[in-house]
C-alpha cells in the first residue's frame, strides 16, 4: 500500500489508529513507514502541505486515543506505571525468550517454510524476472520482517503478537503463487494439514518436570522443550477444551469451600494461568499467584486489578492453595495440612504449622536464582 497510489497519505492515519491497538506493533512497522514515504520523496510525488497536514491528523488521532486510554489508568503518571506490572518486555533471560519463542515458531513459521522449501523444484522459478515494483515489494516485506523477527527473538516475543512477523512471509508467498514459483496444490495441501492439526490433535497435559527450574528438573533441554511445545503452547482446539473443562474443575472447587474466611487464593505455578479467568467468575476473591523471578514478591488478581505486590510470605498465612493432584503427590503430601481434593485438583489449607515449609518448597521448586 502507497507505491503506486496518493494513499500514502492516510499512513499516518493508520499508524496512529494501530498504535492504539498496540503501540509495540506501530513501533516495528517504522522501517516499512519510512521506506514507503522515502521512496515517494524521492520520485518527487509528495505534496508537502499535505505530508504535514496528514501526519498532523495522525497526530490528533494518536493524542485521542492515548489520552482517553490513559485516563482509564486515573492519569498520565498512573498510565505508564502500569508498564511495572504489565510490562511489554518480560524478566526473562535471552536464552529463556528464544527458549519459549521457538515453540511457538514451530507452529506459525513451520508450515510456511514448508511451502518455500518447495521452490528449488521448481527448474522454471531460476528463470523467472521480478518486475521493479514486485523488487520494491520484496525489499518492503524483508523491512517489516527482519527487524520485528530480531526484536521478537532477542528481547521478547509477548505470545500472539508476534504474529506481525508472520504476515510478509505470507504476502511473499502469495507472489511467488502469482508468479508460478510455487504451485496452487502446495499451499492447499498445507493448509488442509494445518486445519486438520488443529482438529485432531490430541492435548497432554505439561508435566509438573518441565515447570520447575532448571535445576530442580530430571531431564535435558529439549526434553522439556518438546514437554512444552506439545502442551503448554499446543495449538489445536484439544487445548482449548482441556482449559475450558480445567476451569470449570477449579471454579467447582472454590464453590464447594466455604472456610476460606479472607478469601485469598493462591494458584501454584501448576495452575497459575487460569487466574485472569477465575478473577471475573469470582469477583469477591482475590487470587494470587507467585512472581517467579523475584523473591517474596506475587502478582494479585482481584475484580479488574492485576498488580505487582511484595510480602508473600506475610499473605499466605490462613489463605488456601489450589495445586494439581500429582505436583501435590510428588512434593507437598509429606507436609501435615487440611486438603480437599476433587477431579485431580487439590486445595490444601496453609496454617501456622505449614506455611514455612510450603513456603520453602515452592521457592526451592520455581524461583529462579539470579
Amino acid at each position: 500500500m502507497g507505491l503506486k497510489s496518493k494513499t500514502i497519505y492516510t499512513l499516518p492515519i493508520l499508524v496512529a489508529l494501530l498504535s492504539g491497538l498496540r503501540q509495540s506493533s506501530a513501533v516495528l512497522i517504522i522501517p516499512v513507514y519510512l521506506f514507503l514515504w522515502i521512496k515517494k520523496f524521492r520520485s518527487g510525488e509528495i505534496s508537502i502541505p499535505k505530508f504535514i497536514g496528514s501526519h498532523f491528523v495522525g497526530l490528533l488521532i494518536g493524542l485521542a486515543w492515548f489520552l482517553l486510554m490513559s485516563q482509564t489508568a486515573g492519569g498520565i503518571k498512573e498510565y505508564f506505571e502500569l508498564y511495572k506490572v504489565n510490562s511489554p518486555l518480560p524478566s526473562i533471560s535471552l536464552l529463556q525468550n528464544i527458549y519459549q519463542f521457538s515453540s511457538y515458531c514451530f507452529y506459525v513459521f513451520v508450515p510456511i517454510i514448508f511451502i518455500f522449501l518447495f521452490i528449488p523444484l521448481r527448474k522454471k522459478s531460476l528463470n523467472i524476472s521480478f518486475s521493479r515494483d514486485d523488487r520494491d515489494l520484496m525489499l518492503l516485506l524483508a523491512l517489516w520482517f527482519i527487524p520485528s523477527f530480531l526484536v521478537f527473538t532477542f528481547f521478547h516475543y509477548n505470545k500472539g503478537y508476534f504474529l506481525i512477523s508472520i504476515i510478509p512471509l505470507y504476502t511473499l508467498a502469495e507472489l511467488l503463487l502469482k508468479k508460478d514459483i510455487i504451485k496452487e496444490w502446495v499451499c492447499w495441501s498445507v493448509i488442509v494439514l494445518q486445519i486438520l492439526f488443529f482438529i485432531f490433535i490430541p492435548y497432554r497435559e505439561p508435566s509438573v518436570e518441565s515447570m520447575l527450574t532448571p535445576e530442580k528438573r530430571n531431564r535435558n533441554l529439549f526434553e522439556t522443550w518438546q514437554d512444552r511445545t506439545f502442551s503448554s503452547y499446543l495449538m489445536a482446539s484439544s487445548r482449548i477444551k482441556y482449559q475450558d473443562d480445567m476451569i470449570k474443575r477449579i471454579s467447582t472447587i472454590i464453590k464447594e469451600d466455604n472456610s476460606n474466611k479472607n478469601s485469598v487464593i493462591l494458584l501454584d505455578p501448576t495452575l497459575n494461568l487460569f487466574a485472569r479467568g477465575l478473577q471475573f467468575q469470582f469477583p469477591t476473591k482475590t487470587f494470587i499467584t507467585l512472581d517467579l523471578h523475584a523473591n517474596d514478591y506475587y502478582y494479585e488478581y482481584n475484580r479488574l486489578n492485576m498488580d505487582s505486590r511484595k510480602g508473600l510470605g506475610k499473605i499466605l498465612n490462613g489463605t488456601k492453595v489450589l495445586t494439581r493432584l500429582d505436583f501435590y503427590n510428588n512434593y507437598l503430601k509429606f507436609i501435615p495440612a487440611n486438603i480437599v481434593t476433587r477431579d485431580n485438583i487439590v486445595m490444601i489449607e496453609i496454617t501456622s504449622q505449614n506455611h514455612d515449609k510450603i513456603l520453602f518448597t515452592y521457592e526451592e521448586l520455581f524461583l529462579r536464582k539470579k
